[in-house]
């Protein structure tokens, strides 16, 4: 007799047997038959609605998220690394094999909702797109969680920081189900306004369809995502086209939203005062604000190593630049997207007029893109001298804290003490042309260009 595939993955077979014993089983009937004996008594069908709810995305996710880190805790991770098992494999059959009891306990509560709701005289195929909503949420919380814990790896991190992966996939992925739901839930309040529909690229879509294809859009990115990082644990080369795309989709969906009336109040509304135009979230603005957060989210989400920008200069003097790729930072693949949409704003940016203006202000792409590609220029250099010391281990959250000071703490303590011209040289104006803060931002660059290359060339020199 064959074996079919997908019990012949050695990794979930492990996970099962683990996870599936007799007296789990069992256990796992007798008490959620108890629960459904009180929801019948009370002739309620919300006891298992929340019972599936923790099970899937409380236990789920924290099972997920606690996945890898427990086999780095116990010391197995290192076998799993060299075993034959191929990545995507491994992928699947870790996340399904470690989760497989919660699946059960979902299956069993799946039974005795759907039973009850019929009991209740509720349409079947309500009943069927509310637990489909479940699964597909909770899937991608799952998915998101084990790859949060993935790259925690490259961090050095242990167990516990694996509370910090539950906690974020586990909001992010009840919001997504909540608002699915609202438009499932006849009962609700708000069952009116969850049949509204949105504007995107200036298409009127229903609200739930969107959503429903933007969790399944996010589940795919979240199992590739695992799957890259496991292939990278396994000494697998990545060239970066996955990570490229992701930003690419990412600046995609949001331009979508320009026209949507909070995004244009808020542009509006930073405008300086008496100045004769309005800058608008046009698609070249958008697209590049989401660009530059990119690049943000894309600098704290690695680990950066000095010895891994030495080894990639290396290559690419030996022109292996297919080797040099798949060792490229994640910032340097999200600034190729941020570098495109400078140039794309400087000679193409859009900015709505309300009154007739000075020439001046035609070169007002010039200025946002350029003032955002100098402050960034000088938070990436800020993370890699931090990063480039004797003791990086916690460059992180170094970074994070002087980046705070710079952008946020300094320039309001300069304000409330009358030093105006030091915060415009912190935080420079993105709308005007101010010499001070540009020469002050400029030092600023070339200062840490300085530092960093100091830095570098002392650990080369050791």
């Amino acid at each position: 007799m064959r074996t079919q595939p997908i019990l012949s993955n050695p990794e979930f077979q492990r996970n099962i047997w683990q996870e599936l014993t007799p007296h789990r089983l069992i256990g796992g009937v007798v008490i959620l038959s108890i629960l459904a004996w009180l929801s019948y008594a009370t002739s309620s069908n919300n006891s298992f609605y929340w019972i599936s709810f923790a099970i899937i995305f409380i236990w789920g996710i924290k099972l997920a998220s606690e996945s890898i880190q427990e086999e780095l805790q116990h010391g197995t991770w290192d076998y799993q690394r060299i075993s034959a098992l191929s990545p995507f494999k491994f992928t699947w059959g870790k996340l399904l094999g470690t989760t497989s009891y919660s699946w059960y306990l979902a299956t069993l509560s799946f039974i005795g909702f759907i039973g009850l709701g019929l009991y209740l005289e509720e349409p079947l195929n309500l009943l069927l797109n509310q637990y489909f909503v479940f699964i597909l949420c909770g899937l991608f919380g799952q998915y998101t969680a084990m790859t949060l814990s993935l790259n925690a790896i490259q961090f050095g991190r242990d167990k516990h920081y694996s509370f910090r992966y539950f906690v974020f996939a586990f909001i992010i992925s009840s919001l997504f189900c909540y608002a699915l739901m609202l438009p499932l839930d006849l009962k609700s309040p708000t069952y009116q306004y969850a049949h509204q529909h949105l504007n995107w690229y200036q298409f009127e879509i229903a609200t739930y369809p969107f959503y429903l294809a933007l969790v399944a859009i996010l589940l795919f990115w979240s199992i590739l995502g695992s799957y890259r990082l496991i292939r990278a644990e396994f000494q697998y080369k990545n060239l970066p086209y996955v990570w490229f795309g992701f930003c690419v989709f990412w600046i995609v969906y949001f331009a979508g939203f320009e026209n949507i009336a909070p995004l244009r109040g808020f542009f509006k509304n930073i405008n300086p005062p008496n100045t004769p135009y309005i800058v608008m979230p046009g698609k070249a603005y958008l697209m590049f604000i989401i660009a530059s957060a990119l690049v943000y989210i894309s600098l704290f989400s690695q680990k950066h190593q000095l010895i891994s920008y030495k080894k990639i200069g290396s290559l690419i003097k030996q022109k292996k630049y297919l080797n040099s790729l798949s060792l490229m930072p994640r910032w340097c693949i999200a600034s190729i997207c941020f570098i495109v949409l400078y140039f794309n704003l400087v000679f193409f940016g859009d900015i709505y007029m309300d009154s007739p203006i000075d020439s001046k202000f035609i070169i007002h792409g010039y200025i946002f893109g350029t003032t955002t590609l100098l402050l960034m220029t000088r938070d990436i250099l800020l993370v890699h001298f931090l990063y480039f010391s004797a003791t990086p281990k916690r460059a992180a959250l170094s970074s994070i804290l002087y980046l705070t000071l710079l952008h946020l703490v300094l320039p309001a303590l300069f304000i409330s003490i009358g030093l105006k011209n030091l915060n415009q040289m912190l935080l420079v104006s993105f709308f005007e042309v101010k010499l001070i803060g540009w020469i002050g931002l400029i030092s600023q660059v070339i200062l840490l260009v300085w530092l960093v290359k100091n830095r570098f060339g002392g650990v080369e020199s050791t």
